[in-house]
């Protein structure tokens, strides 16, 4: 099961539940769930109250390979930032699967074929 850890440091109500930006996180990473360990979620609001684009989220992905993959977002809201991280997440997951497959393609098709002895 994929381990999502979400640390806040902002207070906007109506959104800061854990629950709830687990959920998100899951439905928009649910397919690449078999190549992820865990998930690390940062959320800031870097201005306090003062307003503008001023929330950040920043994800940390642990790939079962043990490779990492890290991506960050501001946005005017906290759960614009989230989605666009979680969005730039996944272009880098599907990104990384397209040169995965790429790659095994050109090197099945190099391989010399072994002739029957």
């Amino acid at each position: 099961m994929l381990r999502i850890d979400v640390l806040s440091r902002t207070e906007q109500a109506g959104f800061d539940n854990h629950a709830t930006i687990q959920q998100r996180i899951r439905s928009q990473l649910d397919r690449f769930r078999d190549r992820l360990a865990a998930l690390s979620f940062d959320l800031s609001d870097e201005n306090g109250p003062k307003g503008g684009v001023d929330r950040r989220c920043r994800v940390r992905a642990e790939l079962v390979d043990g490779q990492v993959l890290v991506t960050a977002a501001r946005h005017s809201l906290l759960p614009g930032a989230v989605d666009l991280a979680v969005r730039r997440l996944a272009r880098q997951l599907r990104e990384r699967g397209a040169r995965a497959v790429h790659l095994r393609r050109t090197r099945l098709r190099d391989e010399p074929i072994a002739s029957p002895a």
